[in-house]
This record gives structure tokens, C-alpha cells and sequence, in this order.
């Protein structure tokens, strides 16, 4: 949840279990939060890029050293849904991603051997993911942009991946409309937007940017909330399986 600048005066990535959860909040809940006065809605495609930021803070050498030792099993991910295990423990995680397995154990009910299979198992299809977090500002990316952008459709994950693999790309994410692809970038200086636009424009030529804001806050960022210096105050999981309404009353 981001507050910008611009025609809309906030910015929401929101997730959803299904189209019926999805509908009921575009339609029914967010529209009578009091203050709402418009709404505009995209509905996501694919993810491109950017939910591993790679910051290059680290050598090659470490990387490998915190990589995961089997390789993930993307296939085995697609045929697997996510069980009322799976999603206690994804909660439990996001309360603190580095908790000890007998405290995971303890917490939830079950042996320690338990979490260790289900988090191992998880981790290997590719369906749970651990990720630090930094106050940005201080480590110097104190600016964000959000971008819409309009690609040609036949070259939109082609884009997408290039685009979502820049060391600025927070997120990058294929939508459906006309504007077809949100990028936000995080960058150093307000000035330095202009290289990116200038990169995207060389990526493809007939890409044109529907819309660009300026981040003038931070919200909420994957869970957790924050204060003006962006670091975090609290927090409320992303839980995709809530009922829309706890989802609005958080």
C-alpha cells in the first residue's frame, strides 16, 4: 500500500484467492470503505520480475552459499494446491521468517520433523520464499516510481523479463487493459527516473508509458506495516485465503 501522488491518491497490490473473492472486493467492499471517492482496478497476469530483488550486496560466492541445494520443482508446484497446513505455517512465517522449527512446532501443533518436511518441500516446488527487507531510504533507494506501462502484447513477457530482471525493478507484473505492464522502480535520486524511461523506451519503441507516480509513502510493504522512515511498525499477514471482510477490516 503506497501513497502517491498523481490523479489517485493511493497505490494497493492486492491478492486474492479466487475471482469471487477478487469481484467481492472490487466490487462490494473497497467501494464503501468511507473516503473512497474512485476506484480503478487491474487484474494481474503474471509476475515478471522483481519479487527477488537483486541488489548485488552480496558476492557470488555468497549467494551460492544461501542458495537452495535441490532445485525447485515447478512442475510438482502446478498439480500441488496449498492445504490448511501449508497456510498456517506461510502465516507463522510471516510473523518471523526466521523462527526456529521447534518454535514453528510448538506454535502450530505438530513435530518439529513435520515443519521441517513441509518447509523443505514448500521451498523446493517454489511455493514459499524467503526474502530480507531494509528500511529504503536508509540504505540509499529513498525513491519509487510506479509505472504503467503499454507493450505490444505479442513481445509482453519478453519485456516483462527484461525488465524485471534491472537492479531498479521492485515489482513488474503483466495486467490486463491496455496498459498492460506495472513496473515500479526504486532508484537513488527523483532525476534518476529519466534513465529508466529512457531504457524502457530503448527496450522497445512502441512501448509508451500510460501513466508514472511518484511513491510519496510506503504504507505497507508484503505484510508489514510502516512508519514514515519506512520501518516497520507492525504488522498484518498477507493471507490470500481470508474472508474479504477481515481483509478490509485490517
Amino acid at each position: 500500500m503506497y501513497a502517491t501522488d498523481g490523479d489517485f491518491d493511493l497505490h494497493s497490490l492486492v491478492i486474492a484467492a479466487d475471482m469471487p473473492a477478487l469481484s467481492a472486493l472490487l466490487l462490494d467492499q473497497l467501494p464503501a470503505l468511507p473516503g473512497i471517492a474512485r476506484l480503478r482496478s487491474r487484474t494481474g497476469l503474471a509476475w515478471h520480475g522483481g519479487a527477488r530483488w537483486q541488489l548485488g550486496a552480496i558476492d557470488p560466492g555468497q549467494q551460492r552459499a544461501v542458495a537452495d541445494e535441490a532445485p525447485e520443482d515447478r512442475q510438482a508446484a502446478r498439480t500441488r494446491l496449498f492445504d490448511a497446513d501449508d497456510r498456517a505455517l506461510f502465516l507463522a512465517l510471516q510473523r518471523d521468517g526466521r523462527a526456529r522449527y521447534r518454535d514453528l512446532a510448538r506454535d502450530l501443533g505438530t513435530s518439529e520433523h513435520l515443519i521441517r518436511r513441509r518447509v523443505d518441500a514448500l521451498v523446493r516446488r517454489g511455493m514459499l520464499g524467503f526474502r530480507t527487507d531494509f528500511a529504503r531510504g536508509e540504505a540509499g533507494w529513498p525513491t519509487e516510481f510506479v509505472l504503467w506501462l503499454s507493450a505490444p502484447p505479442h513481445r509482453l513477457v519478453e519485456i516483462g523479463t527484461e525488465i524485471g530482471g534491472w537492479s531498479q525493478t521492485r515489482i513488474c507484473l503483466s495486467a490486463v487493459g491496455t496498459a498492460n505492464l506495472m513496473v515500479m522502480v526504486q532508484v537513488h535520486r527523483l532525476a534518476d527516473i529519466t534513465a529508466v524511461l529512457d531504457r524502457i523506451h530503448a527496450t522497445d519503441h512502441d512501448i509508451t508509458v500510460a501513466d508514472q507516480r511518484l511513491i510519496l509513502r510506503a504504507v505497507k510493504s508484503w505484510g508489514r506495516l510502516l512508519d514514515p522512515a519506512g520501518r516497520t511498525t507492525g504488522l498484518v499477514p498477507v493471507d490470500p485465503w481470508a474472508p474479504t471482510e477481515i481483509v478490509i477490516n485490517q
